[in-house]
């Protein structure tokens, strides 16, 4: 049987196993596997590992000292394979972004506040109107009489108007006026 290291010394494959061990393949090929695979899971960590990450950490760790807050927390990342110095140029970038979106949030402020001043200008102008409009109704309203304050004169002038006369048609005008011809 070629498994065993018996046979695969006679067959040529030097083995520094005991006799009736299997060789998967050498220690040094294994361990060159497990630490290609810990680059690149460190690599993956320190592109997906953050300031947002971090920031969460420590709020995990807000029960904590200041001073052993940021020890424990470098500590944990360090054990992690994770740099320091791209947690902190994400923060810088980070930084910048939120600066730049606040700025942008004040300018459409100001731009709305400057909207709000004309419809309030607006508002106060027309408000200007419709008194001055109402004072002119109510001023003209006085002048003229109404129903229920009209004189008893007004009334019987309105009500004769309205009556035909017992003696005709004729009987109603005055010699004042002269037919046009």
């Amino acid at each position: 049987m070629g498994l065993f290291s018996k046979e695969r010394a006679e067959s040529g494959h030097p083995s520094t196993l005991e006799d009736g061990n299997i060789s998967f393949g050498s220690e040094e090929v294994y361990r060159e596997k497990n630490e290609s695979r810990a680059v690149l899971n460190s690599q993956k960590l320190k592109s997906k590992y953050g300031i947002d990450d971090t920031i969460k950490l420590l709020r995990k760790l807000s029960h904590i000292d200041d001073d052993v807050k940021i020890v424990v927390a470098k500590t944990t990342l360090e054990s992690m394979n994770v740099v320091i110095s791209d947690i902190i140029s994400d923060a810088n970038t980070k930084e910048e972004k939120v600066s730049i979106q606040i700025t942008l949030l004040k300018d459409e402020i100001a731009d709305l506040e400057i909207e709000i001043k004309k419809r309030n200008d607006q508002i106060s102008g027309l408000g200007k109107d419709l008194s001055e409009t109402k004072e002119v109704r109510v001023c003209l309203e006085k002048g003229e009489p109404k129903e229920k304050h009209a004189t008893k004169e007004a009334k019987q002038m309105k009500n004769s108007a309205k009556k035909p006369s017992v003696n005709g048609p004729e009987a109603g005008k005055t010699s004042d006026i002269q037919p046009k011809e």
